[in-house]
């Protein structure tokens, strides 16, 4: 769990998130394990410091670099940078915005993947939670994990709804996401029903008051399952595979899944919307693979 909290010292007010549970060193994605906003004693000078620095820092700046006051100070695992001018409005919204993160998962994927995708950098991509619970029970799910299996494999409609609504919670919350426009899910292959991410991105959508666009980038071959494929043979599989269709009007979209693994399936759906004329695409899904290896190859494949 995450909370601020504020100290009782004179003159200084500090609010602080940290989290218990350890940390997967991992390329693949990572969660903001601490984050501070400390006013200085007696003046209205702020810093924000984030653990781990060499990723989140880069993050907040995009977001935030104009209420920022010189470069990032690097202090071990720690990233700090001043606050310029901060008001009570930017204080809110900054500590918003570092609650997600620190609740969020943030999908980081390797550099081969982004190079298969045709893309020169990876954009946002982020999932709700894992799928399981790291320390658990083999095949403990976590909350959200639940409702992903609920919604894919039982077809609980009340489970639908509570992703989309969730979804549609972080993009509200978002810096980059709440200027979406429209709502993509990823395609399914031709001919096939019952394709979750279509649920949820019409729910998320109405949730959001945006468009919702299945059909805005197809499968133009089917590629069958790739969730047990290795790596190198589910970028094969999905190699020229995704197209837009019509004219995507410069907007800005949300790409969603399910599920994330590596990656590779939601970049080429946004590498398809960006030939197509989008202004931007960011990615969501509602789980993370816990495993990072689960697409090395097939005895490798965990779930735990």
């Amino acid at each position: 769990m995450f909370a601020f909290r504020q100290t009782g010292e004179s003159g200084k007010r500090q609010y602080a998130l940290t989290r218990a549970i350890p940390m997967i060193a991992s390329r693949i994605w990572r969660q903001l394990e601490q984050a501070s906003l400390e006013q200085q004693r007696g003046r209205n000078f702020w810093e924000l410091a984030v653990v781990p620095g060499e990723v989140y820092a880069p993050l907040l700046t995009r977001w935030f670099g104009a209420w920022l006051q010189g470069p990032w100070r690097q202090h071990g695992a720690y990233a700090a940078a001043t606050l310029r001018e901060p008001t009570a409005d930017r204080l809110a919204e900054i500590r918003d915005v570092l609650v997600l993160l620190g609740e969020a998962i943030l999908v980081l994927p390797a550099e081969e993947t982004i190079a298969s995708a045709g893309l020169e950098a990876a954009p946002s991509l982020y999932a709700l939670s894992t799928n399981f619970k790291r320390g658990g029970r083999r095949g403990e799910h976590t909350p959200i994990g639940q409702m992903e299996y609920d919604a894919k494999y039982l077809c609980y409609g009340k489970a639908r709804q509570q992703l989309g609504q969730a979804l549609a919670a972080f993009a509200r919350r978002h810096p980059e996401f709440r200027q979406a426009q429209s709502v993509v899910p990823v395609p399914p292959d031709p001919g096939k029903t019952g394709h979750l991410p279509n649920y949820l991105a019409e729910i998320m959508a109405r949730a959001m008051g945006i468009a919702c666009e299945p059909g805005r980038v197809r499968k133009r071959r089917r590629t069958g399952p790739l969730k047990d494929l290795p790596l190198e043979e589910k970028r094969r599989a999905l190699e020229g595979a995704m197209a837009p269709f019509g004219p995507l009007e410069a907007k800005h979209f949300i790409v969603v899944d399910d599920l994330i693994q590596s990656g590779t399936t939601m970049l080429m759906t946004i590498k398809a919307l960006l030939d197509g004329g989008a202004a931007s695409a960011v990615g969501l899904a509602c789980v993370k693979s816990l495993s990072d290896d689960d697409n090395i190859s097939r005895p490798q494949y965990t779930a735990y």
